[in-house]
């Protein structure tokens, strides 16, 4: 049995986006089809590496809408994609709100809680910000006194995971969020802060059992640890995808009775 490997080296620059600048689905054309021939017996698909900038956001489309109820009147707070620590955050939702809010920070627990000068209020279970400020999905939540103490801590980590998607190809990885099959490649861990870069080697030699042989394109998604697609920013990235087979090698008999046999003679 003989093993042999092919790189495909593949740069957002050149490839065409599928979600505009966010440049975290890109689908990649070959000019020159791949096409593992002769009698395969194993093919497996696996990221060699990857660099990609922290270009993304702590506060980004996906975790910035604070909806309170007050005095019967819906207030809907979208708080400005970017990084904050969290007396900047504390700072521009307090500015957004009004003079009539408080809001600080317990350095003890780093806990939020809130606090209206005339009103009780209640955050509603529509916000997305739940995880950033402290309190959990799907729960309304009622102030007492006029004070509302969120039950979590502050969440200003951003994204810690990044989960590299080739759709294009059936992979039989599994997805923690759905249960199920995914064309999932590898999960990256973010281990630089924002404006620096994800340098990733493949160490281990991890690599995915795939059926397909011949590749005419690749898809490849860029999502965080919650399956979203992450906004780069017009920032570009690179991949090294490494596709390794292993075939039968044709042994040649050239002794005197296979010659006769083939009508060498």
């Amino acid at each position: 049995m003989t093993r042999d490997k092919i790189q495909v080296h593949l740069e957002s620059v050149y490839g065409h986006p599928l979600n505009g600048d966010k440049n975290s689905s890109m689908l990649y054309y070959l000019k020159q089809p791949i096409q593992v021939k002769g009698n395969v017996l194993e093919t497996s698909l696996s990221l060699s590496q990857f660099t990609c900038p922290v270009s993304f956001y702590v506060v980004n489309e996906n975790n910035n809408n604070l909806n309170i109820l007050i005095n019967s009147v819906l207030v809907n707070v979208v708080i400005p994609e970017g990084n904050y620590n969290i007396n900047q955050l504390i700072d521009i939702i307090k500015n957004l709100l009004g003079n009539d809010w408080t809001i600080n920070i317990n350095l003890q627990n780093y806990k939020l809680s809130f606090t209206h000068s005339t009103y009780d209020f209640t955050i509603l279970n529509t916000s997305t910000c739940w995880r950033l400020l402290g309190f959990n999905i799907n729960t309304n939540y009622s102030s007492s006194g006029l004070t509302l103490n969120l039950p979590n801590v502050v969440n200003l980590l951003g994204t810690t995971q990044v989960k590299i998607w080739c759709p294009t190809v059936n992979m039989k990885n599994v997805d923690g969020k759905t249960g199920l099959s995914a064309s999932i490649l590898g999960s990256i861990t973010v281990n630089d802060i924002n404006g620096g870069m994800i340098l990733y080697t493949n160490i281990t030699g991890f690599n995915s059992k795939i059926n397909e042989n011949f590749f005419t394109q690749f898809q490849i998604d860029l999502k965080d640890e919650y399956d979203q697609y992450l906004n780069l920013h017009g920032c570009d990235y690179a991949l090294v995808l490494e596709i390794e087979y292993y075939y039968e090698k044709e042994i040649k008999d050239d002794s005197f009775t296979s010659l006769i046999q083939k009508g060498g003679l």
